[in-house]
């Protein structure tokens, strides 16, 4: 007979029961945003050498970053690389606030 381990920490260590809805909910959290990631942007060793891109793109998501940086529009961002759009560009800033202020 297997003995199953239960749901356990990063550390190996078996989570009491009182913690596992926690555990449980945190666990499809981090899926739930890895594949909302995966619509927004990828990185791919044949593509730019690994550099993060938009999603379906060969943009550099730093481009985006740099643009704001010097004080650009989103708009501006969007009429130099049209095949990023704007739900792409809105879901990366939101994305970067969740991370942020997550915390």
């Amino acid at each position: 007979m297997i003995r199953s381990a239960g749901i356990v920490d990063r550390n190996g260590q078996r989570i009491r029961t009182a913690d596992r809805s926690y555990y449980g909910w945190r666990q499809a959290h981090f899926s739930e945003v890895a594949m909302e990631r995966s619509r927004i942007f990828h990185s791919d060793p044949e593509i730019l050498g690994g550099t993060p891109v938009f999603t379906g793109t060969r943009v550099p998501v730093e481009t985006l970053w740099v643009y704001l940086r010097k004080g650009k529009r989103i708009e501006d961002f969007r009429d130099d690389f049209p095949t990023v759009t704007r739900e792409q560009a809105d879901a990366l800033l939101e994305l970067a606030k969740r991370e942020l202020t997550s915390a």
